[in-house]
Formats: C-alpha cells, structure tokens, sequence
C-alpha cells in the first residue's frame, strides 16, 4: 500500500513538473492588435508606443505586433477578428459600436436629449 502511494505521489510530483516546466520553455506570447487610422494620427502613435515598449521590456514574455492605417480592415471587421481569435485586441473608438448592433446605440441617446 505504502509502495503504491510513493509510486503515485511521484507520478503526480512528475506531471506537475513537467506541465509547470513546460510553460517556461514555451516562449513569448504572441500580442496583436490593430487600429484603423493611419500613422501620422496621434491615436496611433500610442499604438507604436505600445508596440515598443511591450517588444523592449518584455521581449521574453510577449511579442507584440501593431497593425495600423486599416491593416485588418474596417472597424467590424477588426472587432471580427478579436472575436474569432485572429488578434487579441483591437485600439478604437467607441463611436463605431452601433454598427455592430443597434443596442449599443444606447450609448449616443445622451446626445439626442437636452
């Protein structure tokens, strides 16, 4: 009995440390984003900076990729494509937001009313 609970507790001891070992040698986590205006905007100039600084200070960790001046596509198709996994975020406004369903319309009735 003694033997079979020293067996399975180093089986398990193993696989721990494996699976734990195994995310250290992974390598970094790919990061992309995208905005749809171009560069000589000052919104994308936070993106570049985003870009760098992540890439600089965490290049063991992340690898971070800015895709500007429409890149990916329009505004839905950006939001699209975080949602199906193609990109991990996406930099815009939220002015865009009724166009991908009217209930977030709600959001803009503040203007409509004094």
């Amino acid at each position: 009995m003694k033997r079979t609970a020293c067996f399975i507790g180093v089986v398990v001891f193993i696989i721990v440390l494996k699976a734990w070992g195994s995310a250290v040698w992974a390598g970094p986590v790919s990061f992309k984003f995208a905005h749809f205006i171009p560069p000589n905007e000052p919104g994308t100039e936070v993106g570049l900076w985003i870009e760098k600084d992540l890439n600089e200070n965490a290049k063991d960790l992340v690898a971070c990729k800015y895709f500007h001046s429409a890149q990916m596509g329009s505004t839905i198709e950006i939001v699209n494509k975080v949602s199906m996994g193609t990109l991990q975020a996406g930099f815009m406004t939220g002015n865009y937001a009724p166009d991908l369903n009217a209930k977030f319309g709600i959001g803009t009735l503040a203007y409509c009313m004094n």
